[in-house]
């Protein structure tokens, strides 16, 4: 919920939001997205910073938002995604001469675009690794011109790091300006569930 907190508060908006969740349970199993950016987390965010909401409301919308997170990725993980399915049927209307199923012609399918993609490397580190000894980053960046990279790996139970990209040549997008907002939200959001 943070990484949606401090795309929020820098660019005063939402966008779909891309998370890999791993199937690799599955026989070829890779990826299937899981999608945090929900109307619990729309909540969260927009109550987190307006006054006139009492903090445990917001702490209630906070947990709100992460439990239809944690059931969306529950669902992914166990081959219940509708990303990958989707693909999969857009790949194959490629693949045939016919006009493709009305779903693939309607302005809303060639409008999906994750902004902001996200990912965790779920690498358990040794003590000896440090960010200035070794690059975490997971290897990808933004997968739209306009967008950003988060890429993010847990260190023991109190720490993690974070790996932001964007495109230079983008206006719109600050990786800097977004690592402070971040860093923001996340110190928010404790200090939040510190108190309710």
């Amino acid at each position: 919920m943070a990484i949606q907190l401090a795309y929020y508060r820098l660019h005063r908006k939402f966008t779909m939001t891309y998370e890999s969740a791993s199937t690799r349970m599955f026989y070829h199993g890779r990826t299937e997205t899981i999608r945090p950016l929900s109307e619990d987390s729309v909540t969260f965010c927009r109550t987190m910073d307006d006054p006139d909401v009492a903090r445990a409301a917001v702490s209630k919308s906070l947990k709100s938002a992460i439990k239809v997170q944690t059931e969306r990725k529950v669902d992914a993980v166990v081959g219940q995604g509708i990303d990958r399915h989707l693909v999969g049927l857009y790949a194959m209307s490629q693949l045939d001469s016919t006009t493709p199923p009305e779903l693939f012609m309607d302005a809303a399918w060639s409008s999906l675009r994750f902004d902001l993609s996200t990912s965790q490397t779920p690498t358990k580190l040794a003590d000896f690794w440090t960010p200035e000894k070794v690059c975490l980053g997971g290897g990808f960046g933004p997968v739209t011109d306009t967008g950003y990279g988060v890429s993010y790996v847990f260190k023991a139970e109190e720490t993690v790091y974070f790996f932001i990209s964007s495109w230079r040549t983008c206006a719109e997008t600050d990786s800097e300006r977004y690592v402070t907002h971040l860093l923001t939200a996340l110190d928010d959001m404790r200090k939040l569930l510190s108190t309710h």
